[in-house]
């Protein structure tokens, strides 16, 4: 980074990043990021959802059965097996599912869909929350704020990306159950 700061007139940092700068926090006091940042310079907001829910979702949730909503995200998708054993994990279960694949991964990937399981490519996370029972994610940013905003119960499956990092400093906080295997 050195050079990019001597490019734009700043000083170098000398312990590197963007430290001496003020960043914004969205998540919650309650389950903090691994920052460490506990001085001025941080800017505490709040998490919102990308975007409003548009039409209704049209699913096979009866009202009376639990709602799982299963992603893993819109970027590091592509592992088709990892869907695979969500559809068989949650497929002879008694509760209704949402499985969102992204753009990654088409229904010929994933063999027989269970009756309980609605597959879509993507739906608007906004139009998913407020009707389900428990989200089974990646452990992406968004995705888990949006899903704890909710007060949704969240089990993290990593796959990619932050997602390793993110789930364990949401499960230090007592918030989320990840399992990396």
């Amino acid at each position: 980074m050195d050079p990019f700061w001597r490019d734009n007139g700043f000083e170098p940092v000398p312990r590197g990043g963007l430290g001496h700068h003020t960043y914004v926090e969205i998540c919650p006091p309650t389950a903090p990021s691994d920052n460490g940042r506990a001085d001025n310079r941080v800017i505490e907001c709040r998490s919102v959802p990308l975007e409003e829910p548009a039409t209704p979702l049209q699913t096979p949730a009866d009202g009376v059965r639990p709602y799982v909503y299963c992603t893993l995200g819109t970027f590091s998708n592509s592992n088709a097996a990892v869907f695979c054993m969500l559809l068989q994990a949650v497929g002879s279960l008694d509760v209704d599912v949402l499985l969102t694949t992204g753009w990654g991964i088409g229904l010929h990937d994933l063999g027989t869909v269970p009756a309980n399981v609605v597959v879509e490519e993507y739906v608007p996370q906004a139009q998913v929350l407020d009707r389900a029972s428990l989200v089974v994610c990646h452990g992406g940013s968004v995705t888990m704020l949006a899903s704890l905003g909710a007060g949704l119960p969240i089990v993290a499956l990593p796959q990619g990306a932050d997602q390793f990092v993110n789930a364990p400093w949401w499960e230090r906080s007592g918030a989320v159950t990840v399992n990396a295997s």
